[in-house]
């Protein structure tokens, strides 16, 4: 039997402020109980959250169920709203929505449409049960060609490969189309492992006969030293656009 300290595994652990990892609740797992994971911004307030009991089979970036009084849609680049499973634009009508930037009357109009929902700018998608899951901004999104990817869904997948311990996948400019895929890894200094093995991984998981994957395969893959931050503590991928395009030499 294992002794623990007077309270000690936590109660409770809140999550928020960017998609939460499953990788991300595995390594909380021993330490507290219940994690919750709740959703927001700050013109609408947390409008989901997602109570995590099972850590290691926690689905991905779930935010959980909209909160009393929030409505959550997700819609297509017209507007109009998507079947659930698929991904888009998340907009929001909440109880607790702002009355819009002081003193900027033209970006409030923008930022919403004319249901009275706020345009979050965010990419999801609605689950079968009305969980939201989402994977982050759309400006982040890549464009290759006719086919759009956010890029947390494709690191997800390559933090799989064994003796990756952090990925980052960017947009690289491409004068054919318009963006390629880069990785940016991390790797344990103890696992042999470099740029040959993760695109040898890569191949083996996305170029699959007859599957939606096979566009999303990167086609350039960089080993790095560590991931820089921005000063909100989070992957600063506009830094690294730019380092990849320069170490590239790629050029729109």
């Amino acid at each position: 039997m294992t002794e623990h300290h007077q309270g000690w595994p936590l109660d409770r652990v809140l999550l928020t402020g960017q998609p939460v990892r499953k990788s991300v609740t595995a390594l909380l797992g021993p330490f507290v109980q219940t994690i919750y994971n709740v959703y927001g911004t700050s013109e609408v307030c947390d409008v989901t959250y997602k109570e995590i009991t099972e850590k290691v089979d926690y689905e991905e970036y779930n935010a959980g169920e909209p909160r009393l009084g929030a409505t959550i849609r997700v819609v297509d680049k017209y507007g109009n709203p998507v079947p659930s499973g698929v991904c888009g634009h998340v907009i929001i009508k909440s109880n607790g929505v702002f009355e819009g930037y002081i003193a900027d009357k033209e970006t409030t109009n923008q930022s919403f449409n004319k249901d009275g929902y706020f345009l979050t700018q965010d990419y999801g998608y609605l689950n079968n049960a009305g969980e939201l899951v989402t994977y982050g901004r759309i400006k982040d999104i890549i464009q290759r060609g006719e086919n759009y990817y956010h890029p947390s869904w494709i690191e997800s997948i390559i933090k799989e490969c064994l003796g990756v311990l952090e990925a980052i996948v960017v947009k690289v400019p491409d004068q054919l189309l318009h963006h390629e895929i880069c990785v940016c890894f991390v790797s344990d200094k103890d696992a042999e492992i470099n740029e040959h093995t993760v695109e040898n991984f890569c191949k083996k998981k996305f170029l699959k006969q007859n599957s939606v994957e096979d566009t999303a395969y990167p086609k350039y893959y960089i080993n790095i030293r560590d991931i820089p931050l921005n000063n909100n503590g989070k992957y600063d991928r506009i830094a690294i656009e730019k380092f990849a395009a320069n170490y590239l030499n790629l050029t729109a």
